[in-house]
């Protein structure tokens, strides 16, 4: 398998929502809603001087992606990176993509300044729980809440 990883352009944009598709269908936080997946993501790449978004391309064919995100930390006291989305294709999972995509997504967080990576995944995906065990990453004492914002409209 010949894949490579390279900056997202709004051209990946529809094969990038299909991709997050499956990661909806696990997450149960999150619904799959389209529209929202694209403006989302354009915005994302058209402001990337705090962000990336990668994708990995095996040929033509999009196989997976990364996006990541700089904040700044008070614990720190400097920037952090928060990887949004990683996902990989169900017929490439297992082959690498997935931790080439990390590789590339904190190789940019170091090299803007970041002393931290984190992450949020689905508490029941064991699948995900073991991936990010392996490529080193440690559980936290932390909980995550959210709260919507929304009044249902989108906001362009």
């Amino acid at each position: 398998m010949n894949v490579r990883v390279r900056p997202a352009t709004t051209e990946d944009i529809d094969c990038m929502v299909k991709l997050l598709a499956h990661l909806c269908a696990v997450e149960k936080d999150f619904d799959f809603d389209r529209e929202k997946l694209v403006i989302g993501l354009t915005m994302m790449i058209s402001a990337l001087e705090e962000r990336i978004v990668l994708v990995a391309e095996n040929g033509k064919a999009l196989v997976g992606m990364v996006t990541g995100q700089m904040t700044i930390s008070t614990a720190e006291g400097g920037l952090s990176a928060i990887i949004e989305d990683l996902v990989v294709a169900p017929g490439h999972r297992r082959k690498g993509i997935g931790s080439m995509l990390l590789k590339f997504v904190e190789s940019w967080a170091r090299g803007n300044g970041a002393t931290r990576l984190q992450l949020l995944w689905d508490i029941d995906n064991a699948t995900s729980d073991a991936f990010y065990a392996k490529a080193g990453w440690e559980k936290t004492n932390l909980l995550c809440r959210r709260k919507s914002l929304s009044s249902g409209k989108i906001k362009r």
